[in-house]
């Protein structure tokens, strides 16, 4: 899946791509990754750390690599040309994988596409839905009955 999406905007200018995910993976990993290009053939993307040691996806944990993709996810929807801009984003139950601090920074990460674009996030987890209240105070929170 990874290579199709490559493959799909590497044909353009993806500079601004790159750049905003680089700066999400910072952000969503406090600065412990700074940076993700792709490799010079473009068949898969390179990760840099604070030291600035490079190094494919493969060796990331978990969590990070969930960080890594969701970057990427973001930072098309913010930056390239007519990628679904007039449809909201959907998200189910995202965070529930991650540990409470990159739920957290993920969550404000949601909130600031938000900003630009519709989000809908559905969960019936109340620490998730407390959450993203926490990120996003002036979301409108939505509660469904069975």
């Amino acid at each position: 899946m990874l290579q199709q999406a490559l493959d799909a905007w590497n044909m353009g200018d993806t500079s601004q791509v790159w750049s905003v995910a680089s700066e999400l993976l910072s952000q969503l990993t406090e600065g412990a990754w700074i940076a993700l290009q792709p490799t010079p053939d473009k068949k898969d993307i390179s990760v840099t750390d604070a030291n600035g040691i490079q190094q494919p996806p493969k060796h990331l944990s978990s969590g990070t690599k969930a960080q890594l993709y969701f970057s990427i996810k973001v930072a098309l929807l913010l930056k390239a040309a007519h990628v679904g801009e007039s449809l909201p984003v959907v998200v189910d139950d995202a965070l529930l994988t991650l540990d409470t601090h990159r739920r957290l920074r993920t969550a404000r990460v949601l909130a600031q596409l938000a900003q630009r674009r519709q989000v809908l996030f559905f969960t019936c987890h109340e620490e998730i839905r407390d959450c993203i209240m926490q990120a996003a105070p002036t979301a409108k929170l939505v509660k469904w009955s069975r």
